[in-house]
């Protein structure tokens, strides 16, 4: 299944993995994980989701990876409340979300504009005593960037600062960008 994922043939996958099930062969967590990376990276994450509604049905329960690897593509493909009503799932479920789950879910707002509920994710993480990463911030900074909000990317590069996070080269061509952006703005008035 691996292969015919990695060489996006999917559907050949799906099908192998339909021929093992019909035989009453036991996948495997990373059988299953496998595929349902395979399926959410070609777009077809609403597929992927009922791969561990039927592990649950046997004696495998679905893992954080999966979860957090299905939240991720339901984020990229814009389907923010799928992928929250997933993350409370899995959470119901007793599996408790990491940083990467938090990101996935970050990002998806802040793509779709949310930047309030985005920074009210990104709190309640923090409260649950689970630290930001680079990648956290470079999202904020990001969102904020894009929002135009000086003051907030301003504020987050003085939290990554306060949890002794290095801004890196992402961190660093986002704030460049933005201030070419803002600087020709200022230019484009003047003239």
């Amino acid at each position: 299944m691996k292969g015919l994922c990695i060489n996006n043939d999917i559907g050949k996958a799906l099908d192998f993995y339909g021929d093992l099930t019909a035989k009453e062969f036991q996948l495997d967590v990373i059988s299953y994980g496998t595929l349902v990376n395979g399926l959410c990276k070609t777009g077809k994450t609403r597929c992927a989701v009922k791969l561990p509604q039927n592990m649950a049905r046997g004696r495998l329960k679905p893992n954080l990876v999966m979860y957090s690897t299905i939240i991720d593509g339901f984020c990229k493909e814009g389907l923010i409340t799928e992928a929250s009503d997933l993350f409370h799932e899995m959470i119901g479920h007793g599996i408790s979300p990491n940083v990467v789950t938090y990101n996935s879910l970050i990002n998806g707002l802040c793509c779709m504009y949310k930047w309030l509920e985005a920074a009210k994710l990104f709190n309640q993480m923090r409260l649950k005593g689970i630290n930001p990463n680079v990648c956290t911030f470079n999202i904020l900074v990001d969102a904020f960037c894009k929002e135009g909000s000086v003051t907030k990317v301003e504020a987050v590069v003085g939290m990554m600062m306060k949890y002794d996070i290095k801004p890196d080269v992402v961190t660093y061509n986002t704030l460049i960008d933005e201030y070419c952006w803002i600087n020709n703005v200022d230019k484009s008035r003047v003239v």
